[in-house]
């Protein structure tokens, strides 16, 4: 979570929660206390033209469609966090050393991006978290998710909230908010949370759905998808002339059919990377279409599924007449809880509407200054002046100041030599990028691809291409092979060359000759 402005404790405060989605805007507005959200009203703002690639197509069109809808609903709270729940935002898990300061961790974190990503990292906020902590070789490790803002949609942000003059709190991404369900201690239809089980979070809207896997309470897998469109008229052509509350219509449906493909995929990909994982349960949120489409899942999947009906720690107000708002908003509620070693949402104006009081500050002691220094006759100047003689001297012969002194000639030193240190490894990696080698991360990628009935012949590695020949067991694990393939970022293209049968073993022997993208170029 992007934190903006300073900390402030809140005993019970009104909250405006705006969650910005491939479809719109959702707002709650909601009384926070020290252990719940009390949901006081809620709205959405929906139209093709809103929203494209989780950046708002017009803040100033929108802006205004918001202040009606506020106005319309007598909300008047300006106090607001911002959550992003966008396919623009980049989620990643990497294994590093583990630090203590925040400050190291950005640092290491955007190195090891930069060699990981095709992409500029200046357009981009960093927001992580962390899954595991092992220990390697007597060296400790931590798993970190790693989630990339785009600056764009932060700046975004930014700009609708200045033009409704809110109080900008936070901007946060829709897969870091599920982490506070464990950190809150929250429960879910009564279920209690265990960080020793793995949860998977599906989100069901009209044009897109989202997968998110939980281990120890904090993400660890997660992918967003775009239905067709030509789905979403059938299916709700679909709703209009049949009874969608069987599971026989449900399996029927073009855009049920759709969610399984996608699910199904989803669940592939997760155990071919996890093998060792078991996801316990699936909770289901969003603007679902069936009630009972959670049934229709775990008879498929074969997995316990539920739909977010109710969750302790979020209450709604007695005079809501709105259906189904916990499940609709989840991600609008999550962003109003806190952890439990952070108990208070921080807020304040942002830097457009706060006051410059440095500067009045400062206008009004050299004012004050001046005055006095005009008052003050040659006699009591001379007598001031001696008097900070003497007290020069009392610190210069100071010894401990002398000691504080000398430590500060040596943090320039080392911070010199630290800085020539920075322009070796800057011109390392010079020369590194302008020869022929290739990153261990992405061979490491290409391993980690490889389905666990498939068996790695031989690869060829190159900074270009890559030639990968391999044998598998089944026609479908070739394909899912292929299908981890397309989901590295680095690979521009796959060339298929042809399966042959080995008759003798059974199984399928293929190539794959994967042309990768031109990193220099794209950091440029």
């Amino acid at each position: 979570m992007i934190r903006i402005g300073k900390i402030e404790r809140i005993i019970m405060c009104l909250f405006l929660s705006l969650e910005i989605y491939d479809e719109g805007i959702k707002i709650v507005e909601a009384l926070r206390k020290s252990d719940s959200v009390t949901v006081m009203k809620c709205d959405e703002l929906t139209g093709t033209d809103i929203i494209e690639n989780g950046r708002i197509v017009d803040v100033n069109a929108v802006a205004v469609l918001i202040k009606n809808m506020i106005a319309k609903n007598g909300i008047n709270t300006r106090r607001a966090v911002f959550t992003v729940n966008s396919a623009s935002v980049i989620s990643r898990r990497i294994k590093l050393p583990m630090l203590d300061k925040k400050r190291e961790i950005l640092s290491m974190i955007r190195n090891e991006l930069e060699q990981l990503m095709p992409v500029d990292l200046n357009q981009y906020k960093i927001i992580y978290d962390i899954t595991d902590i092992v220990n390697d070789n007597d060296v400790k490790y931590a798993f970190y998710v790693i989630y990339c803002l785009p600056c764009d949609i932060y700046k975004d942000c930014k700009e609708l909230a200045k033009i409704l003059k809110l109080k900008l709190a936070s901007i946060d991404v829709s897969f870091n908010c599920l982490n506070k369900i464990s950190k809150y201690e929250a429960e879910i239809n009564s279920h209690a949370i265990k960080n020793d089980s793995i949860y998977a979070f599906l989100e069901i809207n009209n044009n897109h759905i989202s997968f998110c896997v939980l281990k120890n309470g904090v993400t660890e897998f997660s992918r967003i998808s775009l239905l067709n469109e030509d789905m979403v008229i059938i299916e709700k052509a679909a709703e209009e002339c049949a009874p969608y509350n069987t599971t026989k219509f449900i399996g029927l449906t073009p855009f049920v059919d759709k969610l399984m493909d996608e699910l199904n995929r989803y669940i592939r990909y997760y155990y071919s990377m996890y093998s060792a994982n078991v996801i316990n349960k699936i909770f289901i949120y969003g603007d679902i279409p069936h009630r009972n489409i959670g049934v229709f899942l775990a008879s498929n999947l074969g997995i316990e599924t539920e739909i977010i009906e109710h969750i302790p720690c979020i209450k709604l107000n007695a005079k809501l007449d709105t259906p189904y708002i916990v499940e609709k908003y989840f991600i609008c509620l999550l962003s109003l809880l806190n952890n439990k070693t952070n108990m208070w949402l921080s807020y304040d104006s942002s830097s457009d509407f706060r006051p410059n009081y440095k500067f009045f500050a400062a206008a009004i002691s050299a004012a004050s200054l001046a005055a006095i220094l005009a008052a003050i006759t040659w006699k009591n100047y001379n007598a001031m002046l001696e008097t900070n003689i003497q007290g020069m001297k009392l610190y210069i012969y100071d010894e401990e100041k002398a000691e504080i002194n000398t430590g500060i000639e040596d943090l320039k030193k080392e911070i010199g030599l630290r800085e020539a240190y920075i322009e070796k490894v800057s011109k390392l990696k010079g020369v590194i990028r302008n020869e022929n080698t290739v990153n261990s991360i992405i061979i490491s990628e290409f391993f980690e691809s490889v389905p666990n009935n498939t068996r790695l012949v031989s690869m060829s590695v190159n900074r270009n291409s890559t030639q990968i020949s391999c044998v598998s067991k089944t026609i479908g694990e070739v394909t899912l092979f292929i299908q981890n393939l397309r989901q590295l970022d680095f690979i521009e293209d796959i060339y298929f060359s042809g399966i042959d049968v080995k008759n003798e073993e059974g199984s399928y022997s293929f190539s794959v000759m994967c042309r990768l993208k031109d990193l220099d170029k794209n950091e440029k």
